[in-house]
């Protein structure tokens, strides 16, 4: 039986991250079996514009998750703002309000300032990866374009 108790918010978007789509009902399915097993009650998800770096629904969920629920689930670390400021203010306002913020792919909960300092080694290391990629297909093309 699932815990009335347990309650949180579903944040979703459908914004192209990093050259990546997920459909928004691919996400729900994964949501849904997360909350399913964890005994969660799975809510309707408050899905975020398209936009580029547009929050707005995000920042929403922070005034709403105050009230009666224990936090926000949502698919990935990815889908926090890509600016630094912003995604502090996110998790840290989380943390000072005494709720989580779960991220389901990664297997990641933030409920301590440590775990956004766990966050933000991972989101430095894909972005030295991506950059390495970068350089290395900018090499390859003008060795190539060399000979």
């Amino acid at each position: 039986m699932k815990n009335q108790s347990n309650k949180y918010l579903i944040y979703t978007t459908l914004k192209n991250v990093e050259n990546m789509n997920i459909p928004g009902p691919l996400q729900n399915l994964y949501l849904r079996q997360y909350c399913e097993n964890n005994k969660i009650n799975f809510m309707l998800p408050v899905e975020d514009y398209i936009y580029d770096s547009c929050y707005i629904e995000l920042f929403n969920l922070l005034d709403v998750v105050k009230k009666d629920y224990n936090g926000i689930i949502t698919f990935s670390i990815k889908y926090l703002p890509f600016e630094y400021k912003l995604r502090q203010k996110i998790l840290k306002s989380m943390i000072t309000l005494g709720k989580e913020m779960i991220f389901v792919y990664e297997k990641i909960k933030v409920n301590k300032l440590d775990d956004i300092d766990y966050i933000e080694t991972i989101l430095k290391l894909n972005n030295n990866n991506k950059n390495s990629i970068q350089t290395e297909k900018k090499l390859i093309y003008e060795y190539f374009n060399w000979r």
